[in-house]
C-alpha cells in the first residue's frame, strides 16, 4: 500500500496554479506589447523654423515662403551663462523659451546653463552670487534693489 503526504499534494496543485497564473500574465503581457504608431512630428525652435522655412501669419491666413536661411538665427543663438555661488542663494533663470534654467536655493559652487536669450534673472542675497554672460561679467549692482536683483539678461 502507498501512502501519500497530503502536504505534497497541496503543494504540487499549488505549483500547478502558479505556472498556470503566470503563464496567463505573460501571455497577456505580449498582447498589450503590441506597438502602437509613434507620432513623428517633433516640437522645433525659433532658430530651426527660421532655418527651415519662414512662416508668415496674418488676418488673411498663413502662408509659408519657402526655404529662407539666415533669417537672423545668429540674433537668438544661444547663450551660456556661468553661475558662481561663495555661499548659498535663491537663484532663478528662465531663459526666452520659458525654460527654468536653475531655480531655488542653490549651495555653493559653479554653474553653466546654457539656453535662448533674453534671460529673465531673479537673484536674492547678490553678495554670494557672481554671473558671466558668454564669459563677460555682468556688473549685478546696477540691477540691485538691496541684497536683490530681478532684472532681464540679453547678450
Amino acid at each position: 500500500r502507498i501512502r501519500f503526504n497530503p502536504l505534497l499534494i497541496i503543494a504540487v496543485i499549488g505549483v500547478i496554479i502558479l505556472a498556470i497564473f503566470l503563464f496567463r500574465m505573460v501571455s497577456n503581457a505580449s498582447k498589450e506589447n503590441i506597438e502602437q504608431p509613434i507620432s513623428s512630428a517633433e516640437d522645433i525652435s525659433a532658430v530651426e523654423q527660421a532655418q527651415g522655412a519662414a512662416i508668415n501669419t496674418d488676418v488673411t491666413g498663413v502662408s509659408a515662403s519657402g526655404s529662407a536661411l539666415n533669417l537672423g538665427g545668429d540674433d537668438v543663438a544661444p547663450a551660456t551663462l556661468d553661475v558662481k555661488l561663495t555661499d548659498a542663494a535663491v537663484v532663478t533663470i528662465t531663459d526666452a523659451t520659458g525654460s527654468s534654467l536653475i531655480a531655488g536655493s542653490q549651495n555653493a559652487g559653479d554653474y553653466q546653463l546654457s539656453g535662448m536669450p533674453p534671460f529673465d534673472v531673479q537673484i536674492d542675497n547678490i553678495n554670494n552670487v557672481r554671473l558671466m554672460l558668454n564669459q563677460q561679467s555682468v556688473a549685478l549692482n546696477s540691477y540691485t534693489n538691496g541684497s536683490q536683483a530681478s532684472f532681464e539678461l540679453a547678450p
